[in-house]
C-alpha cells in the first residue's frame, strides 16, 4: 500500500536490450506511410495505473538480480530526499499506513539474451492512481523530420536512420496519471530483444517515458512505445554493410592515397562477418558456434568478391556475378553451413553471353550453363584481373593463406569451392580463419597507416566515425581475441561473458538508432504533453476515475487534482532534456574508444559498469530536473491541496455536526414540553398580577367581589385558548444550531455560555412576536336571587319578559351579567418571565451535562481544524521555493541579465523597473507554437505573470556587447515589494532543453511607503 505518511519517490532512467532466440522468418515490417500516426487512440479508456503498459518495464531490481550494478547512498539525492521528509512531516498525512523508501541504483548489464543497455533508478513503492487515455499526434513523418534534424545527422547517419524505419513498425500508447500520494519520479525506460521465440511476439525494443509529482495530489504522464523489428540478421547485414560502404566512400573522397583506400576498402567483408556472428554467436554451442562462424566468414567473403566482380566492364563478368549475388542474398537467412555453388540457374542469358562464357572455359559455344559454371568463370581471368587491379582483394586473400593454401587465386578458389561433409576438420579450419582475421587486425586494424586514414575520414563525420571506431572495427578485434579463441577452447571465457562482449558491438550499432527514434518521440510528447494534461483534467470527475481513486477515501481532492494537472502541464514539457539523451548514446557505446583486451578484463568483474561516468551522468541529470521541479510543483500546488484537506474537515465536521443535531432535537423537545406543561399557571399569575388588576380596581364596587372570584378561570382559560397558539408556534421555530452549540462546549466548563446561548435562541423566537400578544377579558357573574318586586333595574341585563301568568307586567331581572374588563398586551418580556420559571439555569445545565459526551467528536474536529487553519501558511511558507543563487546554477549555454533602475515616467510613485535579457533565447518555430521556450520570473517566492511583462524577441538590452535575445520589462511600486532584502529570479529554459537560473538580491531604504 501507498505510504502518505513515508515517502514516494520514483526516478528511474532505464534503457536494456533483453533475450532472444533462434530467428524465424516473419512478415516484413516497414514505415513506408509517412502520415500513419505511431500512438493509438486510448482517449475513451480509464484505467488503474496498474493495468497501464510499461508497468513491468520500470520495477526496482533487487540486488540479487543486479549485475553491473551500483547503488547509490540516499545522501545522492539530498535534494529530493529534504523535499519528501518534509513532505511526510506534514501531520495531515497521519491518517495513510505502510512504508515507503526510496532507493538509488544504477546498472548497466551487457548479455543480450538476458538484458543489457543502461538502468538507472531511484523507486519507492506503488501508489493508486488512474489511468487516463490521450491521443498524441505524432506521425512517422513528423519523427523522421525531427530525428534527422538532430545534431550530428546530416549525411550517412540519416541514411542508416531511414533504412531502419524499413525494417521496424512503430507503435505507441499515452496516459496520463491521476493518483492520491506523495511521490516524485521520472522514467525513461527502453528494454527489448532482437530475436523472439513467440511466433505472435515480434523481436524488437520497448520505451517508457514518464514523469510525475504528488502532494497528495497526483498528476503525470506515461508514454510506452514499441519498436518492432522484421529481421535482425537482415537489418544488422544492412547496416554494417551500409555503414561500411558509407565509410568507403568517403574515404575516397577524403584524399587519401592508394594504399590507405585498399586498407579501408578491405574492411568490409571481415566488418560484416563479425557483425552478423555478433548477433548470432552467443545463443550457439560451442561447436554450433564454430560451423555458424565458417559459414558466415566464408559467405561474407564470397559476397564480397562477386560484387567486385559485378562493377568491372565486362558484360558476361557483370551478368554471371549478378546471378551469383542474388542467389547469395536470397540464402542469406537459411544458410546453416557453407553454400555449394552448384545447381540450374533461374535465368538464361542472352546468347552472346553464353558464347563468351563458354569459349573462355573451352567449352561448346552453344553448351547450358550452371551455377558451377558460372562460378568457374569468375574465379578464372575476371578473378585473375581483379586481383591485378585491387590490392584490398589480396589483402583479404591473405586471410585465408592458412585456411586454404596457395597463392591468392588458389586461395579464392579454394574457399568458393568449399563444402561441409564428414571428412571436414571444421576446428582446424576455424583456428587457421581466426588465424587470418588475427593476422589482418595485426597488419591492417593496428597499421599507423590506416588509423591515420580513419582520423582522417571521420574528421567531419562524428556518428560514421563512432559506428566505426567503437562497434564494427571493435567487432573484428572481439572475434580474434575473444570471441574465436572461447570456441576453439583456447581460452577460459564462460559463456555469459562471450555474450556481454559482443552484445557490446550490437549495442552500439543498433542501439544508437533506437535511442534517436526514442529521443524524437519524446521530444514531441513534451511539446504537446501541456494541452494532452489539461484536457485529461477535463475527466478527473468521471465515474471511471473516481471509481478508482474511491480506494483511497480522498474523493475531496478532485478540484485539487484539477489544479495538479494544470500545474503538471506547465512543468513536464521539457522534463527529459536533450543533453539526457546525448548521455545515453555514450552509454549506447560501452566500448568506447577502449582497448578490446582491457575492456575484456573488466567484463570479467561482474560490477564493472562500461561508461560509469555517463552512466552516473544521466542519474544526476534526471535527479536534477526532479529535484529541481518537485519542489516548484508543491510549492503551486500545496495551498490547494491544503485548503482541500481544510474543506474536507469542515464536511467532516458537518457530518458531526448532524449526528449532534439530533441531540439538540432532543433539547429543543424537551424544552417545548416543559413549557408547555409548566407555563399557564404563570402566565396566568402574570397576567392577574401585572395585567389585569387595575382593570378589576375599575370594577363597581358591588360586582367586584364577584369578578375577583371567576378571573382567574377566565384567564386560564384565555392562555389555553388563544395565547399558548401563538407562543407554540414561537417554541416550535425555536433553531438551535449545533455548530455554534459544539463551539461553547469546546471550552470547558462552558455552562454559562451554553445557558446564555439557548435562552438567547428562546428570546429571539418570542421577541417575533412583536409587541405581544393582545386578547380581551370578558367575566361572567352570577348574582344572587332577587326578590320579585315591581321595579325596573337601571341596566337590565336582558330583555322585558312578557306574558301571562304571576306577575304579569313586572319586569324580572337575569341571575349572571357579563363585566368587560378590556383589551389586554401581553408582553414578550412577559412571556419570557414565565418562561424563565419554567426553565430555569439549572435545569439547563443539567441538560448541559447530559448532551456533552455526545458533542465530544464534533468537539474534537473543531479543535483539529482550528489547529489546521494555524498549520496552513506556516506549511505553505515551509514549501516555498527558495532558489540558491550559487555559481554553480549557471549552467546554461545562453546568459540572462537583470537590471533594475528607477521608472524614469514614475519617479514620483517610488517605482523601479525591472529589465531582463536573455542572450540567444530563440522564439523557436514559427509553425509549431509548440516549439517556445519557456520563462517564469519570481520575486519573493511568488510568480510575477508574464502577462504583466513588455517583451521583445530578437531584442538587444542597450548594453555594449550584448547579443540578440529575448527582452522581458515591466514597473514594480514599492508596494510590491518587502522592507529590507528582496529576491528577483528568473528560470528559462530555450527549444533544446538547456536552462539557466540567474537571480539578485537587493534592499529598499526605510522609507514611508
Amino acid at each position: 500500500m501507498l505510504s502518505e505518511h513515508s515517502i514516494t519517490s520514483f526516478i528511474s532512467l532505464i534503457i536494456y536490450i533483453r533475450g532472444f532466440c533462434l530467428w524465424k522468418e516473419v512478415g516484413y515490417l516497414s514505415e513506408t506511410n509517412p502520415k500513419r500516426q505511431i500512438f493509438s487512440d486510448e482517449s475513451k479508456k480509464v484505467v488503474p495505473w496498474s493495468s497501464v503498459a510499461g508497468g513491468s518495464l520500470v520495477e526496482f531490481k533487487s540486488n540479487v538480480e543486479v549485475r553491473r550494478g551500483v547503488s547509490f547512498q540516499e545522501t545522492a539525492g539530498v535534494g529530493v530526499s529534504a523535499l519528501f521528509n518534509k513532505m511526510k512531516n506534514v501531520p495531515i498525512f497521519a491518517d495513510i499506513t505502510g512504508e515507503a523508501k526510496v532507493q538509488f541504483q544504477a546498472q548497466s548489464p551487457l548479455d543480450m539474451l538476458e538484458e543489457a543497455g543502461v538502468a538507472v533508478r531511484l523507486q519507492a513503492i506503488a501508489r493508486v492512481a488512474a489511468g487516463i487515455g490521450l491521443k498524441p499526434n505524432i506521425n512517422i513523418e513528423q519523427l523522421r523530420k525531427i530525428v534527422t534534424e538532430l545534431p550530428d545527422m546530416k549525411g550517412t547517419p540519416t541514411e542508416l536512420f531511414n533504412l531502419l524505419l524499413e525494417e521496424i513498425r512503430i507503435n505507441g500508447v499515452l496516459y496520463a496519471q491521476a493518483a492520491i500520494a506523495i511521490m516524485a519520479y521520472a522514467n525513461l525506460v527502453a528494454t527489448g530483444s532482437l530475436f523472439s521465440d513467440d511466433e505472435d511476439i515480434k523481436p524488437g525494443f520497448n520505451m517508457v517515458f514518464e514523469a510525475g509529482y504528488g502532494f497528495k495530489v497526483g498528476a503525470g504522464y506515461r508514454g510506452y512505445v514499441e519498436v518492432n523489428f522484421d529481421s535482425p540478421r537482415k537489418l544488422i547485414y544492412r547496416y554494417s554493410d551500409l555503414a561500411v560502404s558509407k565509410m568507403i566512400a568517403r574515404a575516397e573522397q577524403s584524399g587519401l592515397s592508394s594504399s590507405q583506400l585498399s586498407l579501408i576498402r578491405s574492411l568490409q567483408a571481415p566488418i560484416v562477418a563479425t557483425t552478423r556472428l555478433a548477433l548470432e554467436i552467443g545463443q550457439l554451442s560451442k561447436e554450433q558456434a564454430i560451423t555458424r562462424s565458417i559459414t558466415i566468414i566464408l559467405q561474407e567473403t564470397q559476397r564480397w568478391i562477386i560484387s567486385k566482380l559485378a562493377n568491372v566492364q565486362d558484360e558476361a563478368t557483370r551478368w554471371a556475378a549478378g546471378q551469383l549475388g542474388e542467389l547469395l542474398n536470397s540464402q542469406m537467412s537459411k544458410l546453416t553451413e557453407p553454400f555449394k555453388f552448384s545447381g540450374p540457374l533461374s535465368t538464361k542469358p542472352s546468347e552472346k553471353i553464353r558464347r563468351n562464357m563458354n569459349t573462355q572455359l573451352g567449352r561448346k559455344p552453344d553448351a547450358e550453363l550452371s551455377i558451377e559454371i558460372i562460378t568457374q568463370y569468375l574465379l578464372g581471368k575476371p578473378l585473375q584481373q581483379l586481383l591485378a587491379k585491387t590490392t584490398e582483394i589480396q589483402i583479404v586473400a591473405n586471410i585465408f593463406s592458412n585456411a586454404f593454401p596457395g597463392g591468392a587465386e588458389e586461395s579464392m578458389r579454394a574457399m568458393f569451392a568449399y563444402t561441409r561433409s564428414s571428412e571436414s576438420n571444421e576446428v582446424e579450419l576455424m583456428r587457421r580463419l581466426a588465424a587470418g582475421l588475427k593476422s589482418f587486425v595485426a597488419e591492417v586494424i593496428k597499421s599507423p597507416s590506416f588509423v591515420s586514414a580513419l582520423d582522417k575520414v571521420f574528421a567531419t563525420n562524428k556518428e560514421l566515425g563512432t559506428l566505426m571506431r567503437s562497434a564494427c572495427i571493435p567487432g573484428i578485434e572481439l572475434a580474434t581475441q575473444v570471441t574465436f579463441p572461447y570456441i576453439l577452447n583456447e581460452v577460459n571465457y564462460d559463456r555469459k561473458l562471450i555474450r556481454e562482449a559482443v552484445s557490446s558491438v550490437l549495442l552500439t550499432l543498433i542501439g544508437r538508432n533506437v535511442i534517436r527514434i526514442f529521443n524524437g518521440i519524446v521530444m514531441k510528447i513534451q511539446q504537446d504533453i501541456g494541452g494532452l494534461l489539461r484536457d485529461a483534467s477535463k475527466k478527473l470527475n468521471s465515474v471511471q476515475v473516481q471509481d478508482i481513486l474511491r480506494v483511497t477515501g480522498k474523493s475531496y481532492m478532485r478540484k485539487p487534482l484539477e489544479a495538479g494537472f494544470q500545474e503538471a502541464a506547465k512543468l513536464f514539457g521539457d522534463f527529459i532534456p536533450q543533453k539526457l539523451f546525448d548521455r545515453i548514446f555514450d552509454v549506447f557505446t560501452p566500448i568506447g574508444g577502449a582497448a578490446i583486451s582491457s575492456y575484456v578484463d573488466n567484463l570479467r568483474n561482474t560490477s564493472w559498469m562500461p561508461r560509469l561516468d555517463k552512466v552516473y551522468e544521466c542519474y544526476q541529470l534526471m535527479l536534477s530536473v526532479l529535484a529541481t521541479k518537485a519542489p516548484i510543483f508543491v510549492s503551486r500546488i500545496i495551498g490547494a491541496v491544503l485548503r482541500a484537506f481544510l474543506d474536507y474537515l469542515k464536511e467532516e465536521l458537518e457530518r458531526l455536526i448532524a449526528i449532534f443535531k439530533i441531540q439538540m432535537d432532543r433539547l429543543k423537545e424537551r424544552i417545548i414540553m416543559l413549557i408547555q406543561m409548566n407555563i399557564a399557571n404563570l402566565l396566568t399569575g402574570i397576567i392577574r398580577n401585572e395585567v389585569i388588576n387595575k382593570a378589576i380596581e375599575k370594577v363597581p364596587s358591588q360586582f367586584r367581589s364577584l369578578v375577583e372570584k371567576a378571573v382567574d378561570g377566565v384567564i386560564r382559560e384565555v392562555v389555553a385558548n388563544q395565547l399558548m397558539k401563538p407562543i407554540n408556534d414561537a417554541l416550535n421555530r425555536l433553531l438551535f444550531d449545533p455548530g455554534k452549540v459544539l463551539q461553547i462546549m469546546s471550552v470547558p466548563n462552558n455552562v454559562n455560555e451554553f445557558v446564555k446561548y439557548v435562552i438567547s435562541v428562546i428570546e429571539k423566537e418570542v421577541k417575533k412576536l412583536g409587541a405581544g400578544l393582545r386578547f380581551k377579558l370578558d367575566v361572567t357573574i352570577s348574582l344572587p336571587d332577587l326578590p320579585k318586586l315591581p321595579f325596573v333595574l337601571d341596566q337590565p341585563s336582558s330583555a322585558i319578559q312578557s306574558g301571562s301568568g304571576e306577575g304579569e307586567g313586572l319586569v324580572k331581572p337575569s341571575v349572571s351579567r357579563v363585566i368587560s374588563l378590556g383589551q389586554f398586551t401581553l408582553t414578550p418580556s412577559q412571556i419570557l418571565r414565565a418562561i424563565g420559571g419554567v426553565i430555569s439555569p439549572i435545569e439547563l445545565e443539567r441538560r448541559y451535562f447530559s448532551i456533552l459526551q455526545y458533542a465530544f467528536p464534533g468537539i474534537q474536529q473543531l479543535k483539529r481544524i482550528a489547529e489546521f487553519e494555524v498549520l496552513i501558511p506556516q506549511i505553505i511558507d515551509q514549501f516555498k521555493v527558495n532558489r540558491s543563487l550559487a555559481p554553480d546554477i549557471q549552467t546554461s549555454t545562453f546568459d540572462a541579465l537583470i537590471v533594475l533602475r528607477p521608472a524614469e515616467e514614475e519617479r514620483s510613485s517610488r517605482s523601479i523597473e525591472v529589465v531582463l535579457h536573455y542572450v540567444g533565447l530563440e522564439r523557436g518555430e514559427r509553425d509549431d507554437p509548440h516549439r517556445y521556450p519557456t520563462v517564469a520570473v519570481f520575486l519573493n517566492n511568488r510568480d510575477l505573470p508574464l502577462d504583466s511583462f513588455h517583451y521583445a524577441w530578437d531584442a538587444h538590452s542597450g548594453i555594449s556587447g550584448r547579443q540578440s535575445g529575448l527582452l522581458l520589462w515591466r514597473t514594480l511600486t514599492v508596494q510590491d515589494l518587502q522592507e529590507g532584502e528582496n529576491l528577483l529570479y528568473t528560470i528559462a529554459t530555450d527549444i533544446h532543453g538547456r536552462s539557466i537560473e540567474s537571480g539578485t538580491r537587493f534592499s529598499l531604504l526605510a522609507t514611508e511607503r
